[in-house]
């Protein structure tokens, strides 16, 4: 028996604060429901249940993703839908104007509402939006082939002689060649001036070159009655003749008497009585110089593309060509038959002209457009391969672009007629290959280019917008989906030129309104399975957070039934122990009685 150290006591003492510390234990747990209130509970239990609840958030919000998404796919399928009615009821129109009881105001009744109808539906592919974004008009574009050896070029207005296109590559249209050309001719004598010929004053020669002016005098020597001759020649051309008499001053007198002459418009002074009687001519070589300016401009619509201003003087005819470079062509002015252009204007004592010549630029290949389900096509260059035959049905295209990509449209007639065709090429239906494509051709150039062998144009496509949903909580593959919406206008679905005012183009229009709502059923085939993609996506992310919120739960919630027996269990304990002490700490008070 102890005095100075209560063994009993410390450990009476130590095992309550033991249960003390559990009972606070127990106490947090039950009123917090949790069994991990700080990281001293479970270090690793905490670790990983916080993981688990970053995992759960991001499966929630992708939840929200995914159902964002299906809104979207929603409303755009609504646009399509629209896009559908307004299609088909563009098909009952083209049968109806099919019909040969239509008369001609009736048809044109008919074409009015077509053309109501389709600038509807290209409005609801500029307006239809989705949190002010547009859903049906970010769609993958094509455009004008690039240039090519195989474009057409056609004259239009005044002669093909002042204008030779070159270089038929240039940008497809129509363009103007504005002319301005002027000459001014100077005569000089080009053999030493005789005292016969004395001055030219006036000259209106109509060209530059070699002239040469002839006098001659027959009669007898110091008559004042010669008849005098005088010829203007250009080689062996003679241009004018003017003869005289009755003259004042006699020939070969030693006084000068001199006359003027109109030879040809031009006015050449003579010195008569130098003349000498003789069966040979007197000759005088003129040569006439020329300073020509011209001043050409090509224009496409009002914007100017290309300039020439051309300056020379020369004494021998002007000839050859000048180029003008455009874009992917050289325009090459005739100067021969510009020069021959020139007439006398006798305001600026000149010669002048204005020459206006019109070309155009067509392609057998107009344009090329991604058809409105092809919203996921790949950017790049598409190469374009047509070929036509006289065999009805032999017709084909063959479109190749990135990544290997290749697809071969079957067509009928595809030059059978003159002008402008829009060919559809659809998906699953007349073309292989995943993307649908919409052609202008131009039959009568394809026509032109070949008859042997296919004609390859090549045109730029760029990508669709591309909306990105992140349906995962983490990033990689499998975590993001990725779509894209063609571009629904009337142009992506090939009904730019239906004209039902004839049978013939009723027709045409029945077959591309049909061909129109194969393009748009694949469209609508397409959001159809990213909408069930999503829906798919949805279930399996709610049973994931289900099962992750399930492991959290075994790893941080407290079960409640074990932590309230262990709380009374403890509680019993702790009445014990206070009860235990209380005994510990008499037993020192013992040693009293042994001294007693």
């Amino acid at each position: 028996m102890y005095i100075n150290t209560n063994v009993a006591a410390l450990f009476a003492q130590n095992s309550l604060n033991n249960t003390q510390n559990s009972l606070n234990t127990l106490q947090q747990e039950m009123s917090t429901g949790l069994q991990i209130n700080s990281p001293a509970d479970n270090p690793s239990g905490l670790a990983i249940s916080n993981l688990m609840q970053g995992e759960i958030g991001g499966i929630n919000s992708a939840v929200n993703n995914a159902t964002q998404a299906n809104n979207l796919l929603n409303v755009a399928n609504g646009g399509m839908q629209t896009d559908v009615q307004i299609v088909q009821e563009i098909q009952q129109l083209a049968v109806q104007a099919s019909n040969s009881t239509n008369n001609l105001q009736d048809t044109q009744d008919v074409q009015n509402q077509i053309n109501q109808l389709l600038q509807t539906l290209d409005n609801v592919a500029q307006t239809l939006n989705y949190n002010n974004q547009a859903v049906l008009s970010q769609g993958a574009t094509g455009g004008a082939p690039a240039l090519s050896s195989v474009d057409q070029v056609s004259y239009g207005t005044a002669s093909t002689a002042y204008l030779n296109v070159a270089d038929a590559s240039a940008a497809l249209g129509t363009y103007s060649v504005v002319t301005q050309a002027s000459a001014t001719f100077a005569a000089s004598f080009s053999t030493a001036a005789t005292s016969v010929v004395t001055a030219i004053t006036d000259n209106t020669f109509a060209s530059v070159g070699l002239y040469s002016i002839a006098l001659s005098a027959a009669s007898t020597t110091g008559s004042s009655n010669a008849t005098v001759t005088v010829t203007l020649n250009s080689g062996a051309s003679v241009l004018d003749t003017v003869t005289f008499s009755a003259l004042s001053t006699a020939i070969d007198s030693t006084t000068a008497a001199t006359t003027t002459v109109n030879l040809d418009g031009t006015s050449v002074t003579i010195n008569y009585a130098s003349l000498t009687y003789s069966t040979t001519p007197t000759t005088v070589n003129v040569t006439v110089s020329g300073t020509y300016s011209v001043v050409a401009d090509v224009y496409s619509g009002s914007t100017a593309v290309g300039s020439l201003t051309y300056n020379t003087t020369v004494t021998s005819p002007l000839t050859g060509l000048q180029s003008i470079a455009i874009t992917g062509a050289t325009v090459g002015l005739n100067l021969t038959s510009i020069a021959s252009a020139l007439t006398y204007s006798s305001t600026n004592s000149d010669f002048a002209a204005s020459l206006t010549q019109d070309f155009t630029v067509s392609s057998p290949l107009q344009s090329l457009q991604v058809g409105a389900d092809s919203g996921n096509i790949t950017a790049g260059l598409y190469t374009v391969s047509m070929y036509y035959a006289s065999t009805t049905g032999a017709d084909y295209v063959t479109i190749t672009g990135p990544n290997g990509y290749s697809a071969t449209g079957s067509v009928s007639n595809l030059a059978n007629a003159a002008g402008t065709l829009t060919l559809q090429l659809v998906s699953g239906s007349n073309m292989s290959g995943a993307n649908s494509f919409v052609l202008t051709v131009d039959q009568t150039d394809l026509k032109n280019a070949s008859s042997t062998s296919p004609i390859v144009q090549s045109v730029s496509v760029t990508a669709a917008q591309q909306y990105t949903f992140q349906t995962g909580p983490t990033q990689g593959d499998g975590n993001a989906i990725s779509l894209g919406f063609g571009s629904f206008s009337s142009a992506s679905l090939g009904l730019t030129n239906l004209n039902v005012t004839n049978t013939q183009g009723a027709q045409y229009a029945i077959t591309q309104a049909q061909q129109a709502l194969s393009i748009l059923t694949n469209a609508q085939g397409q959001v159809g399975a990213q909408v069930d993609q999503l829906n798919y996506t949805i279930s399996n992310l709610q049973t994931q957070t289900t099962n992750l919120q399930a492991s959290q739960s075994s790893i941080m919630d407290a079960n409640m039934a074990q932590v309230t027996s262990q709380f009374a269990q403890e509680q019993i304990l702790m009445q014990t122990g206070i009860q235990a002490l209380s005994t510990a700490q008499q037993l020192p008070s013992l040693v009293l009685k042994l001294l007693s």
